[in-house]
């Protein structure tokens, strides 16, 4: 039986042509659905070479501009903000792991160190661009949240700058990252023409796994990622070993498990264990995808029964200062809502 049996047939023909095996004869690829689907996945620029179809040629063609949009404007911040910057996440895979076209993104993502943020987002400012929250709001926070603020500039993709690489609505305490480690394990390389630097393989493989459980799997594209990166040959046991010592092996493990079994990824790697990672595998099986996926993963990651009341009560109770890093009012309206969210997702997984 088909791993995906619970999806339906365009939907899995999606998955299908996504990754590198997929069958370009399928009949579902005809029908009108396939095409939204695709783009809901956001896979649609990596179909597009695989089968004849004018929709998602002029979508790819759109893909094709924009990256060139943001390669362009990467060039030119790059030469601004000088060579020791970490290009993340959609902006360094499209540089390293896809085609142009393939690959869409909405923001450019930058690490840099946290004693040059002050000084980078100056240089921005200058650029004009403005943050969308004051940096001392965002700097004052404690670090389990947010580490990065957005900045954005009419007719320019945003940017996020980063100074870590943990970044959530949900208090993160259990996620240890030595930022220090990325940057003395990172390399040199070009992007956009200009000298930056890229993290480790390794390092790489964890992070993706993680920010692809943050956003829940909620489209293809993250596991796409992860799998184009473990095709690139990337050290799996050390990649592990990397995690566990971060407290994010299930991250790791859960999102290499889903790439072997929707994408055909060549990692060997068995069904992760745990009440949680089996309900995440669950509810990806059944293609119920819902926000709090990401939250039971976290929740996953905390040890014993302590560090679990924390984390609940640090997603549901944020401190004020946290909420308003990310630009919204703290308060007992939030607090509903939040709780009211996960009830409904709850309820739609089960």
């Amino acid at each position: 039986m088909n791993w995906l049996s619970a999806w339906h047939p365009v939907e899995r023909a999606v998955v299908s042509l996504s990754g590198s095996a997929g069958n370009a004869d399928s009949p579902s690829i005809l029908a009108s659905r396939f095409f939204s689907s695709a783009v809901r996945e956001r896979t649609a620029g990596v179909i597009a070479r695989k089968i004849p179809d004018s929709r998602f040629e002029s979508l790819a063609e759109s893909v094709v501009a924009r990256n060139i949009i943001a390669l362009s404007q990467s060039a030119e911040i790059l030469g601004k903000i000088g060579p020791e910057v970490i290009p993340l996440k959609g902006l360094y895979l499209i540089n390293r792991f896809y085609s142009i076209g393939e690959r869409d993104l909405g923001d450019l993502d930058l690490l840099v160190r946290r004693e040059r943020v002050k000084d980078v987002v100056e240089l921005l400012v200058k650029s004009g661009f403005r943050p969308t929250v004051p940096l001392d709001r965002v700097l004052k926070a404690s670090g389990l949240y947010l580490n990065s603020i957005s900045l954005v500039r009419e007719s320019s993709l945003p940017i996020h700058l980063h100074w870590h690489v943990v970044n959530a609505s949900i208090p993160l305490f259990m996620v240890r990252i030595p930022v220090e480690d990325l940057w003395a394990e990172s390399t040199e390389i070009q992007v956009a023409g200009m000298p930056a630097r890229a993290l480790a393989p390794h390092h790489l493989l964890v992070t993706i796994s993680e920010h692809a459980l943050k956003h829940s799997y909620e489209a293809l594209i993250h596991l796409l990622d992860i799998d184009r990166v473990v095709r690139s040959g990337v050290d799996i046991p050390r990649s592990f070993l990397c995690a566990r010592q971060w407290g994010v092996e299930p991250s790791l493990h859960i999102g290499l498990y889903l790439c072997r079994k929707m994408l055909g990824t060549p990692v060997r790697v068995g069904a992760p264990r745990g009440a949680l990672a089996r309900w995440i595998i669950r509810s990806m099986r059944e293609n119920h995808r819902w926000p709090g996926i990401g939250s039971l993963g976290y929740l996953s990651m905390a040890k014993g029964l302590r560090q679990k009341a924390r984390f609940l009560l640090g997603t549901f109770l944020p401190r004020s200062n946290e909420v308003e890093s990310f630009g919204k009012r703290a308060g007992l309206f939030r607090v509903v809502q939040r709780g009211w969210s996960a009830i409904q997702g709850g309820r739609r997984a089960l």
